[in-house]
């Protein structure tokens, strides 16, 4: 299997071999439809409703001490359903995720004050309680023509339980009336468990339904189908920080921060697997990071504006990034800890008013990353996927208060992005990039209609029509062809909002 591209579609459409030859009139056709329309006998599905509901309870006993709860509920359902193909060839490939999940959180806060107000603190305690049912249906080798059918697929049934529980503190003492420092501390403990069953047909798309859990795989039960595994993972975090008002206009900061990120399952991994390859479970992520930066605002020849600036390194210890693995029974993936990894970083946010009724914005980010230490399926050369090295907004905002009632908004933005990889084990992977790109924005509209809480504005998203990968995979080696997702095109319409 290989993979080509083929410069008659914007874009760059990749096509793919099966077997020694190349299906010339799919890829004719293909390019006929261009990047957003692919011949499959699956239709595409992507579907999810959201709510949430948050209450922030404050009461103050007196000037020095104030008692916060904080509620947040949210749950979440989701269906997609996607051809990875995106042709009627003799293998298809289709993937249906169903999930539903639902998140309850509760915050108790203690805010007081001591020493004349020169210390401040704060004391809390945080729970996270979340469940997540979810069905997953994979269809790997279907007969062209073939209906998606769960009769006919490797079908996962899962529920993921988690519970988060931190301890926290922090406090800010005013050592001059220019300094100031502030630390604080906080104790994060999360426990995991991982439920499901796992079915297929015996020969991938025929034959009696066998037991499709992995053999030796952690918590299997092959004589049950049945899965269980738990985890439990803690961690003290830290940061501290010094600030000096070096002028009314002028902040200095230094800060430094440990940060922590809960480990997790993969599920379908088998027991001992080779160097490098993910394991049953992955261990908690570390990182340190180091920021110096300065916040000014004051006058430009009349013009107000505000500037901040700043410097950071974060280095990374067992750190988590997606990696694959191969045994005699087949390949796998899933999540692996790598050796120390770093990032540094630039950050520039500017805000400018020429006169009355016209801001300026630019914000500008550079980060570096790479793989301190080399191992297996985390060498050095690979890149951080989804981390960009240049980015880029810039945008202007014309706001003016009519007479009749309510203001008139006129916006336009632009923002860049340099290039970045869609895989973290991406060394070789010639398709698994997205060059980079730019996309521009606009917007006018009247807010607060002849004083109503109605506001209507026109728009138009990507107007210069650029076409760019959201997503991408590169499964040339495993599957022979590569699977893109690609942005909207240029959108416009009317949006009303109406405030209660």
């Amino acid at each position: 299997m290989a993979l080509v591209s083929s410069d008659l579609v914007p874009g760059g459409l990749e096509a793919a071999f099966y077997g020694p030859t190349l299906l010339p009139a799919e890829q004719a056709q293909q390019n006929a439809f261009g990047i957003r329309k692919v011949a499959s006998p699956f239709p595409s599905l992507d579907k999810s409703d959201n709510a949430g509901i948050s209450n922030v309870f404050s009461a103050a006993f007196d000037h020095d001490l104030t008692l916060k709860y904080i509620l947040g509920f949210r749950h979440s359902q989701s269906d997609e359903f996607s051809s990875k193909t995106g042709y009627t060839v003799p293998i298809e490939v289709g993937q249906n995720a169903t999930y539903d999940a639902t998140q309850w959180t509760n915050e108790l806060q203690l805010l007081g004050a001591l020493f004349d107000q020169h210390l401040h603190w704060t004391l809390g305690y945080y729970n996270k309680r979340a469940t997540t049912p979810a069905l997953s249906n994979y269809e790997l080798f279907g007969l062209p023509g073939e209906v998606f059918s769960l009769d006919t697929n490797i079908v996962h049934d899962d529920s993921y339980k988690e519970k988060t529980q931190a301890g926290y503190a922090q406090a800010t003492y005013a050592i001059t009336d220019r300094i100031n420092l502030t630390a604080g501390g906080r104790y994060t403990k999360d426990t995991a468990t991982l439920t499901g069953t796992s079915t297929q047909q015996e020969f991938f798309f025929y034959g009696p339904e066998v037991c499709g859990l992995t053999p030796g795989a952690s918590g299997v039960d092959l004589a049950n189908c049945t899965q269980s595994q738990s985890l439990s993972t803690q961690a003290v975090t830290y940061t501290v920080s010094l600030d000096y008002r070096l002028t009314p206009g002028v902040l200095l900061y230094a800060t430094n921060r440990k940060g922590y990120n809960a480990g997790g399952f993969n599920a379908s991994v088998p027991t001992n697997p080779p160097p490098g390859a993910p394991e049953a479970t992955y261990k908690p992520e570390f990182v340190t990071d180091y920021e110096l930066g300065v916040k000014t605002e004051g006058n430009v020849v009349g013009a107000p504006f505000r500037a901040n600036f700043s410097v950071y390194v974060a280095n990374y210890t067992q750190i988590q990034r997606t990696s694959f693995g191969v045994t005699p029974t087949g390949t796998y993936d899933g999540i692996a800890n790598g050796p120390k990894a770093r990032i540094d970083g630039a950050q520039l946010e500017a805000e400018v008013r020429p006169f009355h009724d016209f801001t300026l914005m630019l914000n500008y980010g550079y980060l570096h990353t790479e793989y301190v230490e080399g191992a297996p399926g985390f060498p050095v050369g690979n890149v951080f996927g989804q981390a960009p090295e240049h980015t880029l907004n810039v945008s202007g905002t014309y706001r003016h208060e009519l007479p009749v009632g309510g203001t008139f908004l006129a916006t336009a933005s632009y923002a860049y992005q340099s290039q970045i990889s869609f895989m973290d084990d991406n060394i070789g992977l010639l398709h698994a990039y997205q060059d980079g790109y730019g996309v521009g924005n606009a917007r006018i509209g009247w807010e607060s209609i002849l004083h109503s809480t109605v506001d209507v504005s026109l728009f138009v998203k990507n107007f210069t029509n650029v076409a760019y990968a959201v997503e991408r995979q590169d499964e040339t080696a495993l599957l022979g062809f590569t699977g893109t997702v690609y942005n909207d095109p240029r959108t416009y319409g009317v949006q009303v909002h109406y405030r209660f």
